[in-house]
Order: C-alpha cells, then structure tokens, then sequence
C-alpha cells in the first residue's frame, strides 16, 4: 500500500489491484474484524461473561455498518473504474485460488 501511495497519482483514479487488494477490497477491514473475533473467543475461552463479546460485536457492525459503505460511497466517487474493480473483488472474503 505505502509503494502504491507513493507511485499513484490521486487524480488519475488509481486502484490497488496487486497483493491482498487484488484478492478482496477490504484486507485491512478484515483483520480489524477478526482481531476483535479472536479477543473474544479468547475470552470465551477462559470463561469471561458472555457479555464480553459485545466489542467484537460492535466492532463488526459498525464495519459492515458503516466503515465498509462509507467507503465505498467515496471510492466510486473518486474513482471512475471502481464498479468494475467492485465486479471482479469480494468485499471481504478473499479467493484464493482463483487465476488473475
């Protein structure tokens, strides 16, 4: 990402499509998301109130929410390619084995 930002030109309407960006849209999201999933389970595991899987909860929903469509809203505005980008990548559930 630091090498694209650097490379790309924002007027142009660059987008990411190498590495994690070219498997799904959102890699950074996605991580945020199951770090939280994994605090809870942790806490699960070692018998903490059930309650304590409210932060990965909230962390989830306010993502798909409101992060994930906030984002998306500004891409397809910035970038004239982004439905096509949008057609060829998942949103947050990368494939894995699928060719280029």
């Amino acid at each position: 990402m630091a090498r694209f930002r650097k490379r790309s030109n924002p007027q142009l309407g660059e987008i990411l499509e190498t590495g994690l960006w070219g498997r799904m849209r959102y890699p950074n999201y996605l991580g945020e998301m199951l770090f939280w999933i994994g605090l809870a389970l942790a806490g699960l595991s070692v018998n903490a109130p059930w309650y304590s899987i409210a932060g990965a909860l909230a962390m989830v929903a306010m993502m798909l929410g409101a992060s994930i469509p906030m984002k998306e809203k500004r891409m397809m505005e910035r970038r004239q390619n982004y439905a096509d980008y949008q057609a060829r990548v998942p949103l947050l559930f990368p494939k894995l084995f699928a060719k280029k």
